[in-house]
């Protein structure tokens, strides 16, 4: 998931992003974080959850 042009991000979207992952692990489906804007690092941080 392309995320560079994310402009406000939140714990929400930490949580929608960690699900996502979650489920496409359980499927064996590949999922990963692209463009990581300051934004994005920052609510992940924030979250305190690894990108």
């Amino acid at each position: 998931m392309d995320c560079a042009g994310v402009e406000q991000a939140d714990i929400t979207f930490v949580q929608t992003l960690m699900a996502a992952s979650r489920s496409c692990a359980a499927r064996d489906l590949p999922f990963a974080l692209t463009g990581m804007s300051d934004v994005v690092a920052s609510a992940f941080h924030r979250a305190g959850v690894t990108p």
